[in-house]
């Protein structure tokens, strides 16, 4: 096991979005692997609750899938904070390899502020 993949073990989502595509802050500083492909890891608790987890396009592993699926743990938001409490961290390519499509059709998720809405 390399280095980063030693550093990063706990890192339960990659999302591919573009970094720029996302309100989601991330954390310095910015690492880069053999291949030379940079990413940022994501702050916890943006808006007060997300930790990263997200249905949107990204890279999960299969081990960290749970064993009864994700339907007895919640809805995105929940698996946020299910991910957040075993330690999980998410990670962001900083260069993007898709863009959002929903923007402005936001919905609002049970938990979640309503001033999240995006552009």
């Amino acid at each position: 096991m390399g280095i980063l993949q030693r550093r990063f073990y706990r890192s339960g989502v990659r999302t591919v979005r573009d970094i720029n595509d996302t309100k989601h802050p991330t954390i310095p500083p910015t690492y880069r692997t053999k291949n030379g492909i940079h990413f940022r890891k994501l702050m916890w608790g943006f808006d007060g609750h997300w930790h990263g987890f997200t249905f949107n396009p990204s890279l999960k592993k299969m081990k960290d899938y749970p064993e009864n699926g994700y339907a007895p743990i919640g809805r995105e938001l929940d698996l946020s904070k299910y991910y957040y409490e075993l330690g999980y961290f998410a990670l962001t390519f900083t260069e993007g390899y898709c863009r959002h499509a929903g923007w402005g059709r936001h919905v609002t998720d049970k938990g979640e502020t309503a001033g999240f809405q995006t552009n």
